[in-house]
């Protein structure tokens, strides 16, 4: 289980990660982030490395309190385009199919203006990033594009 242990001291803070867990060590205080898909497996792997966890804290770390988190929502980093589109992603505005027409009007609504093309390209990279679903559906007798949330 602790095929791969890891060690780094800078400014007296020590951090060590073991496949799914990483403790990091500050003055007095201690955290211990333990990765797994339910509460279980956390607490399995937890009780798994406990020993091991004892030894690089220097004493028994004794009762734990478990907590889950969610997935915050993704903060754009900066002002490119793609980054103003996860801004309506997260404001929703993907939970109804859009259209890159549609996209295009609303970025130009919050007083961004791109060509058809760059809208159409920021949004099939979101989609690869799989930040974005592309369906194909039929409009005229042409087949048009529509994006939503995955």
């Amino acid at each position: 289980m602790l095929t791969k242990i890891l060690s780094r001291t800078f400014l007296n803070i020590k951090t060590t990660v073991m496949s799914k867990i990483k403790l990091i060590i500050k003055g007095n205080r201690c955290n211990l982030v333990i990765l797994g898909t339910s509460l279980d497996e956390v607490v399995r792997e937890y009780e798994s490395n406990r020993k091991r966890i004892d030894e690089l804290v220097g004493y028994s770390s004794g009762e734990f309190e478990a907590s889950e988190h969610k997935e915050r929502l993704k903060k754009p980093s900066g002002s490119t385009m793609q980054d103003r589109i996860i801004s309506l992603i997260n404001e929703g505005y993907f939970q109804t199919p859009r259209m890159a027409k549609e996209v295009k009007e609303a970025l130009k609504e919050r007083g961004f203006t791109y060509s058809f093309e760059h809208v159409s390209i920021g949004l099939v990279r979101l989609v690869r990033r799989r930040e974005l679903r592309r369906l194909a559906q039929e409009k005229d007798g042409k087949t048009v594009y529509v994006y939503t949330n995955p």
